[in-house]
Order: C-alpha cells, then structure tokens, then sequence
C-alpha cells in the first residue's frame, strides 16, 4: 500500500495517480492508502469527491488512514469540531471506492488534542456522538430484535403539518426509533432551504418540530426530515 498526506485536496493527485500506476506495472501495489489528517481535508469537498472518483478509477480499494479532524480554527470548540466532522467525514465514508477509515489521536495521549473524540473523564465529544449516530445511520443498520418498550417508536416517521394551511406557526410530529442523526429543514420550491428545525443526534423517542414562517412569504413549503438512508417529505401551506 502507498500512504500519503495532502492528496485528495490539491493537485498533488495527478502526482500519485502516477506512481499507482508505475506500482500496478510491476505488481507492486494492492491498495491505496491516503491521510486524512486536518490540514489535508480543509478545501472543497467536492474537489476532494473528484480525486477520489480519480484514484478509484485505478480498480484499486481506497483506505483512509491517520484522520484526525479538528475545528478548522485556532482554539476550536466542540461545536466547531463535530461542525466540521459533518462537513467531512460523510464524503468519504459514503465514497464506493473507500474500504475503510482509521482515526488518529482520538483519545487523549495519542499525539494530538484539537481531534479527540474522547475527553479526559472518558466521555464522548460532541463530535464522537454525531460519528457513532452517522455510522449506524449511514449503514442502515437496525439493532438485533428486542423487547421494544410500548411507549417507543419502532420506525421513523415525519407527520402532516398542523395546522394546514397556517399563520404563522405550524408544528409537525416526528419519531426515532434509535440513536440517529437528524435534520429536520425546510425548503421552498426552488430547492432552496429556508429554516432548519433541528439539526443534530436523537435519542429513541417521539418530538415536535415547529416552524415559524413569520418573515416568509405566502406560498407552498417543503418539510424534509433525514435519518440516515430515510427520508420523508410534507407540504406545507403558509397564508397570510
């Protein structure tokens, strides 16, 4: 395997396509190997999606090595960390060509401190949360049959707004039915979002989203809640 840093997020991919190429010549090569640390996932994502599409193209398999994601910025928060994990990780976990990914320095004593996941006391991060929701989410993972307790959702679900048509406030019921990432938004009709009514992880259970759409103009409105490879939309009806 060949492992380098600073590859997928600049020109320096057309450099390891070829030597990849000159090691597949003599046999030399049987995976791909690429850093993730911080400092080379900071540009687009879409330029890095491209140089993924690039080396995946070699027929070889893509490991993601050494990724130890930070806030982007000096003394980053929690927030600013777990902002940029969802900024990130999902481009390459959910890249086709990509075997697996290995984290670096995720807990403390393990060379860096802006990309723990763990804290001193043994405690997830905020960044932690959402990466275990996102993986089982992303994976379409459903949890080995269980007693469910009869006050538990056992699907998720986005109900009808209420009420509809509305003025300026509507509210509209959802259901979880294992720790997941959710994004709760709304849209207008020309795609573009308006509000986020939630953004973030959930634990099992039932809650109520509530748009106010008091500086919006009068018109048809999108509701779309996502759950990992779930997602249901409503249409919403604002008069004024």
């Amino acid at each position: 395997m060949l492992n380098d840093y600073k590859i997928c997020s600049s020109s320096n991919t057309a450099t390891y396509l070829k030597l990849i190429g000159l090691l597949q010549d003599r046999n030399l090569i049987d995976c791909i190997g690429i850093q993730g640390h911080a400092f080379s996932t900071r540009g687009s994502m879409s330029a890095v999606t491209a140089n993924l599409n690039r080396l995946a193209e070699t027929g070889l398999p893509i490991m993601v090595t050494e990724m130890d994601i930070d806030g982007g910025l000096n003394d980053p928060t929690e927030q600013d960390q777990c902002n940029e994990y969802q900024r990130i990780f999902p481009a390459f976990w959910e890249h086709p060509g990509i075997i697996g990914i290995t984290l670096w320095g995720w807990r403390p004593g393990m060379w860096i401190t802006d990309g723990l996941l763990i804290n001193t006391n043994g405690s997830e991060r905020l960044a932690m949360q959402w990466l275990s929701a996102y993986v089982d989410t992303a994976n379409g993972e459903i949890p080995a049959p269980v007693t469910r307790p009869e006050n538990l959702p056992g699907e998720f679900y986005l109900s009808d707004n209420y009420p509809n048509p509305f003025n300026p406030v509507t509210h509209l019921d959802y259901s979880v039915p294992r720790t997941s990432l959710i994004t709760v938004k709304v849209f207008n009709l020309q795609g573009q979002e308006v509000q986020v009514l939630f953004q973030g992880v959930r634990q099992p259970g039932y809650y109520t989203a509530d748009f106010n759409a008091g500086k919006l103009p009068s018109g048809i409105y999108v509701c779309q809640m996502r759950a990992g490879n779930f997602t249901e939309r409503r249409r919403l009806i604002l008069l004024k």
